[in-house]
């Protein structure tokens, strides 16, 4: 199967922004007519960001515990039910007592684990939900003497750092991060055989050093980010770092987009590439946000796609469906 969708953003920040009881932030997320959209592109995965805060009840989040789960839930079961495979992210993450309302250099051992535990019991009967354990790791502080920034992806090492979404936007203080083999051994001990996805570094778009270090497990695929800011981002960077990689172990595009109103620019040399070497892809975002910049549509529920990557990604998906049928 080669996963080609989109990412729908909402649930990592809605339910800890305090704007609203309503997870999805007034959006028609849950929407059928959402989906049935989404399937007239012939879409058939979609990615949601989560926040550990919001789902673990914790630290003030607004909608949390059993409201947040519950709707998450919901939500798995209706994208399902209309033919969809579903990415779950950890996108929003904090140490500590900080509230989750950004987007940290990596999970943190305080909550992490325990919130993949609770997921992987969740949705750990379900193979056609996908685990992507991290958003976009990036380690810019960390603590004098640290490893290597791959050995702290996988083995975990201290930040001095951390994000908190508002003012001051950064506070000084010692925190642990969780490895991507703690947090893989957290979902199988939950019992958990879903397909598992770990990012590189620099924002996930780093692949260089990905197969050094990494646990043996049977179910575990590598999540890549690109977009024309990047460092990696022209062909002869996807050559030397992507495509070796690719052919070793799966690789799976969780997140581009063009980052231009019109017309696409970006998207037209990747996605071409990406079918070459049968790598998927997912576009960021679905949702109806006023800067066009980058996202898909203008509407949701109709799909009506935004004149430049929207059009170009609609576009794409549909002649590659027709060829796929011949």
């Amino acid at each position: 199967v080669t996963l080609r969708g989109v990412n729908m953003s909402g649930t990592e920040y809605a339910c800890a922004q305090n704007h609203s009881d309503d997870p999805f932030g007034g959006q028609p997320e849950a929407s059928p007519r959402t989906w049935a959209a989404m399937r007239a592109w012939h879409i058939n995965v979609v990615r949601l960001p989560l926040n550990e805060d919001c789902w673990l009840g914790i630290n003030g989040a607004r909608v949390g515990g059993s409201a947040y789960r519950g709707a998450i839930e919901g939500l798995v079961r209706g994208l399902e039910d209309s033919g969809f495979y579903v990415i779950l992210d950890l996108h929003w993450s904090a140490p500590g007592s900080q509230l989750a309302l950004a987007q940290n250099p990596a999970p943190d051992e305080d909550h992490s684990p325990a919130f993949w535990a609770s997921v992987a019991e969740t949705f750990g009967h379900d193979r056609n939900v996908i685990f992507d354990l991290f958003n976009e790791p990036y380690f810019r502080w960390l603590a004098q003497g640290s490893p290597s920034q791959w050995d702290c992806l996988w083995h975990g090492c201290t930040e001095t750092r951390y994000a908190t979404g508002g003012e001051p936007a950064t506070v000084a203080a010692d925190w642990r991060t969780a490895g991507m083999d703690q947090l893989i051994r957290t979902v199988r001990r939950a019992g958990s055989q879903n397909l598992l996805l770990v990012a590189g570094l620099r924002w996930a778009n780093d692949l260089s050093g990905w197969l050094k270090g990494r646990p043996h497990d049977a179910d575990l695929a590598v999540s890549w980010h690109s977009y024309p800011d990047n460092r990696c981002a022209d062909e002869k960077c996807w050559q030397r770092q992507v495509a070796p990689l690719a052919a070793r172990v799966p690789v799976l595009l969780t997140e581009t987009g063009d980052r231009t109103e019109a017309p696409a620019r970006y998207l037209p040399r990747l996605l071409p590439w990406c079918d070459r070497h049968q790598i998927g892809y997912l576009a960021w975002t679905w949702n109806a946000w006023a800067k066009a910049s980058n996202v898909l549509v203008t509407n949701m529920e109709t799909g009506a796609p935004t004149p430049g990557e929207g059009a170009y990604f609609k576009q794409h998906l549909l002649q590659l469906w027709r060829q796929e049928r011949r």
